[in-house]
């Protein structure tokens, strides 16, 4: 396994021209070439053969949207809710809940994201619970939650 992605290094490097901060917090990240489709796990985002159908600014939107995985410590989160609920904790649910939440953030944002994809406003409203706005949903809920 080479050290660094080769698939997302454009897009890497162009993050760096459209969003100086998250192209910041992609400098904490392990960023590979995996097999399967691309994943954050931990510190580590691998990028699936996948990614490279994308155009560039999903490519630069689905980078984004893993450093924002790491950043936010999703995988520590998950671990340690798991931990606290037990049998109660659903993954999947933080997981989905986790992934609205970045992409409400990267839309609002100004990126592009590869679709389709879930948004927590989109969540909220399937739950019975529906919020005003995006802004309005970020600044209440949280993958935790």
């Amino acid at each position: 396994m080479k050290p660094h992605s080769a698939r997302a290094a454009q897009a890497i490097a162009h993050l760096g021209e459209v969003d100086a901060a998250l192209a910041v917090l992609a400098l904490w990240c392990r960023h590979r070439d995996g097999t399967g489709p691309t994943v954050t796990k931990g510190e580590v985002i691998s990028y699936g053969p996948g990614f490279d159908l994308l155009g560039l600014p999903e490519q630069v939107g689905l980078v984004a949207h893993h450093v924002l995985h790491v950043a936010l410590r999703h995988s520590v989160r998950s671990a340690g809710l798991s931990e606290r609920l037990g049998d109660a904790f659903d993954p999947e649910l933080f997981t989905l809940a986790a992934d609205g939440i970045i992409n409400e953030t990267l839309i609002l944002a100004g990126h592009a994201i590869p679709r389709p994809a879930v948004l927590l406003t989109e969540l909220l409203a399937a739950a019975g619970m529906p919020e005003p706005s995006a802004v309005a949903a970020l600044e209440r809920w949280d993958a935790d939650r």
